[in-house]
């Protein structure tokens, strides 16, 4: 019961939020929105790095995560300052430079070998979760931001509220054990899946007349003609 009246106050409140922030704060190309999903990605990084910590392996606990949090911080400021385009690969060798040269200033090989533990979780740190992010910063840039934001965002929360309340209603008889998520059901799953199919079909239909495609993510001299390609194709 604990943990439905959790998730129903998340609901509660996230959905309202998700509606304020898609469709009435979205001044600045969703100014607000993309700064959460910077401090998002920022704390998101942080736990992972707390998670390798409690394991026992090194990481660098407070660079990592804010080099994780620039990487949708530029996919914004590019779309702001067309100068930044193109150089999204240059950040990125600055960025594993600065971690790679971690590794080359210590004093013996005992503490080289903890420096490449450092290096290869804080790579990991720096992409994930903030490489995925960077695709929802990327979605403000379309000729239509909000209707594309609600179109990814809403099947992720019906998603999570069916399968938790499909597999509450099992009573865990179909539970799959997984290490991940050790109390996921079977059911819930199937329940959550369908949920989600069904919702995008029914986004899709609703918003037909938006020209919604998620693969479409920066304006391009296509915007003239309104192409449905994305800007990459």
């Amino acid at each position: 019961m604990k943990n439905f009246l959790s998730r129903l106050l998340i609901m509660l409140i996230a959905f309202p939020l998700l509606f304020l922030f898609i469709f009435i704060l979205d001044f600045a190309h969703h100014l607000l929105f993309n700064l959460i999903v910077v401090g998002v990605s920022f704390l998101g990084a942080f736990e992972v790095s707390r998670m390798f910590r409690a394991k026992g392996i090194p990481t660098l606990q407070i660079l990592a995560p804010l080099f994780a949090a620039t990487l949708p911080l530029y996919t914004f400021l590019s779309e702001l300052i067309p100068a930044l385009n193109g150089l999204f690969g240059l950040w990125l060798a600055v960025i594993f430079s600065v971690i790679f040269f971690s590794a080359v200033f210590v004093k013996d090989e005992a503490a080289l070998r903890s420096r490449l533990q450092v290096v290869s979780s804080s790579v990991f740190i720096v992409f994930y979760p903030a490489f995925f992010l960077m695709f929802i910063t990327g979605m403000t840039t379309h000729r239509h931001p909000a209707f594309v934001l609600l179109f990814f965002c809403l099947p992720v929360f019906l998603n999570d509220i069916a399968a938790y309340c499909f597999g509450m209603l099992a009573h865990g008889k179909t539970r799959l054990n997984l290490p991940a998520s050790p109390n996921k059901t079977l059911i819930g799953f199937i329940a959550g899946f369908l949920t989600s199919i069904g919702t995008y079909v029914a986004l899709s239909f609703l918003l037909r007349e938006y020209y919604i495609c998620l693969l479409y993510t920066s304006p391009s001299p296509r915007d003239r003609t309104r192409s449905r390609m994305p800007s990459s194709a």
